[in-house]
Order: structure tokens, then sequence, then C-alpha cells
């Protein structure tokens, strides 16, 4: 797994969001890129063929200590269902 940002964070690079994401796709490689800083208004990463995304709303929503907020999302439909297993698992045994 390939887990990136871009821009990234403190630095500010910016990555080839599209190339990076063939490259693993041609690896076999899974993809997950942390799209706080864009945030998913600006740029939805799953156009360019990003298997996961991630999403910290804490920050944008109440800074970052009154909320604790987030979300993976994904356009692939066996990651979900991994996803959704792995949730329901972790509520029986909570």
């Amino acid at each position: 797994m390939l887990w990136y940002e871009s821009p990234s964070n403190p630095a500010m690079n910016i990555h080839d969001i599209q190339k990076i994401a063939d490259l693993c796709k041609d690896k076999g490689v899974l993809t997950t890129f942390d799209n706080t800083m864009p945030t998913p208004y600006l740029l939805n990463p799953v156009d360019f063929g990003i298997d996961l995304i991630i999403h910290s709303g804490t920050k944008f929503m109440a800074g970052h200590s009154d909320i604790l907020l987030g979300f993976v999302s994904t356009n692939n439909e066996e990651l979900y269902k991994d996803m959704k297993m792995i949730n329901t698992r972790n509520k029986e045994v909570n």
C-alpha cells in the first residue's frame, strides 16, 4: 500500500497523482490518498484511480479539539465490502 498526499503537509510539495496511481496499478499496489489539505470540494482523487481516499474533517469543522471527524471512501466495491466487514467486527467486539 502506498499512502500519500498532495500537496504535502507542511512542505506543500505537489505530486503527480495520475502518474503515481498509474504506476501503482501497474505494480498491483493499493493506493491511499490523504485528501485533507485540498478537501473533497477541490480534489476528487478517485478520478485519478486512487483506491482509498482519507479525509480528516476535524481540522476543517472545528479546529483541532472540539470534535473528531473523518472518513474513508472508495469506488471499489470489494474494498468497500472489506471495510464494512472490519467495521462490523469492531462493533461486535466493543
